[in-house]
């Protein structure tokens, strides 16, 4: 690696700007292989690589969490009996909560059930999962 590379990289890092950090790590690695270097060159893609499939995972995760979060909270704000009921004084609104709370409940809620679910097991013949 060159010096120029790495400040580039320490600079990167400093601004934390994904696409220049993958950046200058590729170029570090393509740098490595024609110094015939291959074991570092490696050594870097799997890294760049690893971040990146850590990067979609964040990502689908998130995209989970608010898909059910969503449909959580739909499901308690149209339970009558739930944080939103009626009012004599203003007809419906907030009962004992506030609009953080409710939404807070819905994506705890939504963080449990994905982690329940990953750590369920996955039947190996369907007609022996018995739902409940």
């Amino acid at each position: 690696m060159h010096a120029t590379q790495m400040q580039a990289l320490v600079n990167a890092c400093k601004d934390e700007d994904e696409v220049r950090i993958i950046t200058c790590a590729l170029h570090i690695a393509a740098t490595a292989a024609r110094d015939r270097k291959q074991d570092v060159a490696i050594a870097i893609r799997h890294l760049v690589d690893a971040h990146q499939g850590r990067e979609q995972a964040e990502k689908e995760y998130k995209r989970q969490r608010f898909v059910l979060a969503s449909q959580i909270l739909s499901g308690l704000v149209a339970n009558p009996g739930g944080p939103y009921q009626a009012n004599d004084r203003s007809g419906w609104g907030l009962c004992n909560c506030d609009e953080s709370q409710v939404v807070g409940t819905a994506v705890g809620l939504a963080e449990c059930l994905l982690a329940a679910n990953e750590s369920a097991p996955i039947p190996h013949n369907p007609k022996d999962f018995n739902a409940v």
